[in-house]
């Protein structure tokens, strides 16, 4: 069945298709111990679910990334990944892939939200009535949870950056939370 411009199948494909063949490409050629991956946007909505689908990624992180549609104010989206109900109705809500993109042995996935995207998470986006960062840590709370119900030998992070001052990835993100976190292990 060929998939139409606008299908769902259509936007997994321009988001998943170029990561999963390449991923595929640059395994065949050398057997790599572990695979990390970093994406802004839709690159880290992309990175959270190839993260899901994929055990050989051993590092994950999304920026900005991967927040939930209810949490848009008045349907504000990014990129239309954010509304297939296909995905999020019959396969999995973000939660579900976080525990998935964090479980297995020794994995990680970090979710990096700012605090001043003009997109995603923002405070542009979230309605005045909403506490965002206890939503959000009780989302890393139950994901945390999730894992050690499972027995999980991995972990999940949440991170609000408060320097970066749009979509983007801040240089506190990548020198004090990503770098850190692949050169030490942590």
């Amino acid at each position: 069945v060929k998939d139409a411009p606008g299908s769902v199948l259509a936007g997994l494909r321009f988001f998943l298709e170029p990561v999963i063949v390449s991923l595929n490409f640059l395994t065949g050629m050398k057997d790599y111990e572990d695979i990390s991956m970093i994406g802004l946007s839709g690159g880290g909505w992309t990175t959270t679910l190839v993260a899901a689908l994929d055990q050989r990624i051993a590092y994950s992180c999304s920026v900005a990334g991967t927040m939930p549609v209810y949490y848009r104010r008045n349907g504000s989206i990014g990129d239309i990944e954010q509304y297939i109900p296909e995905l999020y109705r019959d396969m999995a809500g973000y939660q579900d892939l976080y525990v998935l993109c964090s479980s297995g042995k020794q994995r990680k996935h970090l979710q990096v939200l700012n605090r001043y995207d003009d997109c995603c998470f923002g405070i542009a986006q979230q309605e005045p009535e909403r506490d965002y960062d206890a939503d959000a840590g009780k989302i890393a709370s139950d994901v945390r949870d999730a894992l050690k119900t499972i027995g999980a030998e991995s972990s999940f992070e949440l991170k609000i950056d408060e320097k970066a001052l749009n979509h983007q990835i801040s240089s506190w993100t990548l020198h004090e939370v990503i770098l850190k976190d692949l050169t030490t292990g942590q």
